[in-house]
């Protein structure tokens, strides 16, 4: 049962707030969310008030939607939302004449909110990207942005550092943002997910929780804001859950999967320039760019990864787009994406607990790493998020709930640790939920450790 409600409860907005929990209680995700769903479900049956707390969930997220719509105009389709409002109208309109035989009927209550909750996921499903976004906006993302290349990172595939196939990584990490629990100082981060480091070492991550993006330079203490932060939720020009970024330093500005608003935003440096929306409608997560200038996004909603040309409007399915499932011509719930020289789109598949490679123009996709089942085993991976691919071919994925970050070598049927591992916990060998990885140009690994609240670097061993 835990398995299979996982998949649900990792493509819905209980993704943070049920890992927050893990981090205060040590309680499992899936298990918080069995207990939620148990206890509501009992509780629409035979609770007091039933009615009301069915409304009221009923209620949430079009609320919602519609503030986001007043005040970021594109992020959610009108039609959808009103379609919802009338059928939540017409089925209260009925039930304030028939309220008495309402309550009468046991599961009801149960029974509309399932109801309420199927329509607004298949309205959600219907909806399509807006794809409207000027070819300009796009067309800076050239190879010159970036020395390396990484799911969250660069258009240019990972060139600048040429990773030895035995290379191996100090045990022991040192924090370089973070580690100071879960918060809001500039010494905190609350749930990291996407990360950044330039040639510098300076590390830019996607600091959900807190809403901004937070830059680390290295050997500092604290962190600096750099996009997002405010305390207001509302309006074009805020963040709301961010989870990946990368940088383009030819217009100065960051590219953001602003998730919890759904679109993909483009933040100037400059305080006195506004941000604007890229890709609206979109629930993406992990975002890359090629040298051609082209970006790719993941989508939850239609389980695909999708690729913008300069100067075309319209998006290019590059992987999946046949609905959730684990064929080799489907994904489930993608989170990650990097691209190769080659154009080859490689997309960590958390829900098929596998890394998969589309071949440029292929209908389907080639398993590379995991594809058996979810499981802590040297083949094996447990939801995978960040990735990178190095210039043989070689994998580095991030095995979020296994904490490790492993590596697979091209045609392996099982790949190796290269750090975590060791348990939970968070002591300088061990990670806890990672999200993200990247290296730096003389071949450091740099590891998102969500459930720390951190960013670790393991320093590459010149011994070997």
């Amino acid at each position: 049962v835990k398995n299979k409600l996982m998949p649900i409860r990792f493509e819905g907005p209980l993704d943070l707030p049920l890992h927050i929990i893990e981090m205060k209680t040590g309680v499992e995700p899936a298990i918080s969310f069995v207990v939620l769903i148990g206890f509501i479900s009992i509780y629409l049956i035979f609770g007091w008030c039933n009615d009301f707390v069915c409304n009221f969930i009923g209620l949430i997220y079009p609320v919602y939607a519609s503030l986001m719509t007043v005040q970021s105009p594109g992020s959610f389709d009108h039609k959808k939302l009103l379609n919802y409002w009338v059928i939540y109208s017409s089925i209260g309109c009925i039930e304030y004449f028939l309220h008495e035989l309402c309550d009468l009927l046991l599961f009801y209550w149960f029974g509309k909110c399932v109801f309420l909750i199927w329509f607004l996921k298949d309205e959600r499903e219907l909806s399509t990207v807006d794809t409207s976004f000027q070819s300009e906006a796009i067309a800076s993302y050239t190879a010159e942005s970036i020395l390396i290349s990484q799911k969250t990172q660069s258009n240019v595939p990972l060139r600048s550092t040429i990773l030895n196939r035995n290379a191996k990584w100090k045990k022991n990490g040192l924090t370089v943002a973070g580690g100071n629990g879960s918060g809001n100082d500039l010494n905190q981060l609350f749930a990291p997910f996407g990360i950044f480091v330039d040639e510098n070492k300076t590390v830019y991550i996607a600091d959900s929780i807190n809403n901004r993006i937070v830059e680390w330079k290295n050997g500092e203490k604290n962190g600096r804001v750099v996009a997002g932060g405010g305390e207001s939720l509302i309006g074009e020009h805020v963040l709301y859950g961010p989870m990946d970024v990368i940088i383009d330093k030819k217009r100065n500005s960051f590219i953001i999967a602003d998730t919890g608003k759904r679109r993909v935003i483009r933040w100037p440096y400059e305080k006195n320039i506004q941000s604007e929306t890229i890709i609206p409608k979109i629930d993406c997560r992990g975002i890359t760019i090629d040298e051609n200038g082209s970006i790719y996004v993941t989508d939850g909603d239609k389980h695909q990864v999708t690729r913008y040309d300069i100067g075309n409007n319209e998006g290019v399915i590059v992987a999946g787009g046949n609905g959730a499932g684990d064929a080799l011509d489907q994904l489930n719930i993608p989170y990650s994406v990097f691209v190769d020289q080659d154009h080859s789109v490689y997309v960590s598949d958390g829900g098929n607990h596998r890394v998969m490679k589309w071949i440029n123009g292929a209908k389907e996709g080639v398993v590379v790493a995991g594809g058996q089942r979810q499981g802590e085993s040297l083949s094996q991976l447990n939801y995978p998020r960040g990735i990178v691919v190095d210039q043989s071919g070689t994998v580095y994925v991030a095995d979020h709930l296994n904490g490790r970050v492993m590596r697979w070598l091209k045609g392996a049927e099982q790949g190796d640790i290269i750090a975590g591992g060791n348990g939970d916990g968070d002591q300088d060998n061990q990670l806890l939920n990672v999200t993200g990885l990247t290296f730096d140009k003389q071949g450091n690994l740099y590891v998102v450790d969500l459930g720390n609240s951190r960013v670790q670097m393991f320093n590459i061993d010149y011994s070997y």
